[in-house]
């Protein structure tokens, strides 16, 4: 019996065939690495967050800024899971809180300028720096 399909079909679609899978188990490798690079930056910055609104909360209960993180953790239930982040290494850090601890007592969040930054990541995770500004934001770096 006679085929409908011309000669070198076979050999052309299979040939693509291959290819096209060749092309989708190489994406399915690299895409898991890709993402959980950016998903550390992305972790990094909702915990970042998290405190930030930890922080508003602490000022509305005492008036002032916490001298340290570790005092949130009287106003707010669980807030030590979010206070550390890790990179795509494994290493884990605390959150840098950058108001200084002899001010704070003074300080509230409307005295400092809005790109004042005041949290920011241990290290870099997955290439990328993120830091927190007293009026909410959260930035990736690129």
């Amino acid at each position: 019996m006679k085929s409908w399909r011309p000669v070198g079909f076979h050999r052309w679609f299979d040939s693509f065939a291959i290819g096209l899978l060749l092309i989708f188990l190489l994406a399915a490798f690299l895409w898991p690495r890709t993402f959980s690079k950016r998903g550390g930056a992305v972790k990094a910055s909702s915990n970042i967050r998290q405190i930030f609104l930890a922080l508003s909360f602490y000022e509305k209960e005492h008036g002032h800024l916490p001298a340290v993180l570790s005092d949130l953790e009287t106003s707010v239930e669980k807030i030590s899971k979010v206070l550390v982040v890790e990179n795509e290494d494994g290493k884990k850090g605390q959150i840098l809180y950058l108001v200084p601890m002899e001010e704070s007592s003074n300080f509230q969040l409307s005295d400092l300028s809005p790109e004042t930054v005041i949290l920011k990541a241990p290290f870099a995770i997955g290439g990328k720096q993120v830091v927190g500004y007293a009026d909410g934001r959260v930035k990736i770096s690129k």
